[in-house]
């Protein structure tokens, strides 16, 4: 008798123990998304640098700052609460559009994946002369998947 107390204790245990490692594993679900946004790209000759920073709202960030190098084509998107989103260029920016995917980040974004296909809705060009080659003023929307 002791023998199946002490066994249906133990059972009991494993089960709490199961049960506590379930609720905190989250589980990913890929949902749409949506972003709309100003960029300002700046193309730098002296030392080739492609700066490119713009703000945007998007549907699980919310209000959001970017920025990106266009050397690596890697990027960041963080929130108004510091989370982050990395990303990565799969089609350069031009006047017709672009398109990213996630690749990881930070807080409730930890292993994020998915991606963004954007349209240009307006552009504008600047040549300024001088280091600053050009600068690339754009409006955008985007469709996408995100999971995390």
């Amino acid at each position: 008798m002791l023998r199946t107390i002490r066994n249906l204790v133990l059972g009991l245990a494993a089960l709490a123990l199961l049960q506590v490692q379930n609720a905190t594993a989250k589980d990913q679900v890929e949902r749409p998304t949506k972003v709309w946004g100003n960029e300002t790209t700046y193309i730098i000759y002296i030392d080739g640098t492609v700066e490119c920073l713009g703000s945007a709202h998007e549907t699980h960030l919310g209000k959001l700052s970017l920025w990106w190098d266009r050397g690596d084509a890697l990027g960041t998107a963080e929130a108004a609460n510091g989370d982050q989103i990395f990303w990565t260029v799969l089609v350069y920016p031009d006047l017709s559009g672009f398109e990213i995917a996630f690749i990881d980040g930070t807080g409730r974004f930890k292993n994020v994946k998915g991606g963004l296909v954007s349209a240009v809705t307006d552009a504008e060009l600047e040549f300024p002369g001088g280091p600053v080659v050009m600068i690339m003023r754009f409006r955008y929307t985007g469709e996408g998947t995100i999971k995390y």
